[in-house]
């Protein structure tokens, strides 16, 4: 079965609820080689929807790593955890910007590393 093509209304409003930003890094989209995408944070494959609450703005490196994957694998924990979901997660809680804008860092990886 083919795949909905989202409304300009349905994108605009996601553009806006994301401040023109990916939902995943915080990068602004005006400062991008790239257009952004919309991705869906729980995949059309595994039965994600077109709905406002499922869709993400995203940079295209951003959509491209996370492709439609749900969860990755923790090394620390040597299992399978939930991928970041702007939806119900803190991008505070979990990631920080380097001192020059140029990294996203884990939060955790920072607590894990901390002496």
């Amino acid at each position: 079965m083919p795949k909905a093509v989202l409304s300009a209304n349905i994108r605009e409003a996601v553009m806006h609820r994301a401040n023109h930003c990916c939902e995943y890094c915080q990068s602004q989209d005006k400062y991008s080689p790239n257009t952004f995408t919309i991705d869906h944070i729980q995949p059309e494959d595994f039965g994600g929807t077109n709905e406002p609450v499922n869709l993400a703005y995203a940079c295209f490196l951003c959509n491209r790593l996370k492709s439609n994957k749900t969860t990755g694998f923790d090394p620390i924990t040597q299992s399978h955890v939930p991928l970041f979901n702007p939806r119900i997660h803190v991008w505070s809680q979990h990631f920080f910007w380097n001192e020059d804008f140029m990294l996203v860092i884990s939060g955790l990886l920072q607590q894990v590393e901390a002496p």
